[in-house]
C-alpha cells in the first residue's frame, strides 16, 4: 500500500487558477505528455507534510508552505492499492525550476509548468489520474467521470 501526496498551489490573484505541469512524453510513464498536479510518493517514516515540502524542492525547485487536505482518495492499480491526499500549498520561492542540480532515479521530473485553467486537468483523469480526478471533483462543475 503506497501514499501518495498531490500538491495544488492556486495562483495568488486568482484561484481559478492552479499551477500544472506536463508530464513527460515518454510511453513508459503514466499519462505521458498530459498535464497534472506535482505528486510524489511518502518514502518511509516521511510525513505527508514533509512529502509535500519535498515535492516542491524535488519536482519544482520550490520551498512549500502545506495547507490544508483538499482531498483523499485511492485507486486499484497493478502493483497493489495506491491512497492519496491532495494538499493545498503555498509557494514560499518564486518561480519554479524544473531542472534539478541532480536527478534522482525513479522519479518523475516535469517538462513544463503554467498556470492553468482545472479544466486541462480532464484528459488526465479520463485516462486514471487520481490526483487530477481529486482536484475537479473538490473543485466540483468541471467534470463528469
Amino acid at each position: 500500500m503506497a501514499l501518495a501526496i498531490s500538491v495544488a498551489i492556486f495562483q495568488p490573484d486568482d484561484r481559478r487558477r492552479v499551477l500544472l505541469v506536463r508530464r513527460p512524453d515518454d510511453p513508459d510513464e503514466d499519462h505521458p505528455g498530459l498535464w497534472g498536479l506535482p505528486a510524489v510518493t511518502l518514502r518511509p517514516g516521511e510525513s505527508p507534510e514533509d512529502g509535500v515540502r519535498r515535492a516542491g524542492r524535488q519536482k519544482l525547485g520550490l520551498d512549500l508552505r502545506p495547507g490544508k487536505v483538499l482531498a483523499h482518495g485511492q485507486q486499484l492499480r497493478a502493483n497493489g492499492v495506491l491512497h492519496m491526499l491532495l494538499f493545498e500549498a503555498e509557494a514560499l520561492s518564486w518561480p519554479p525550476r524544473l531542472e534539478p542540480e541532480r536527478r534522482e532515479r525513479g522519479v518523475t521530473y516535469y517538462t513544463e509548468w503554467m498556470w492553468g485553467d482545472p479544466q486541462l486537468l480532464v484528459p488526465a483523469a479520463l485516462m486514471g489520474s487520481l490526483c487530477s480526478r481529486l482536484l475537479l471533483d473538490t473543485l466540483g462543475d468541471y467534470w463528469q467521470p
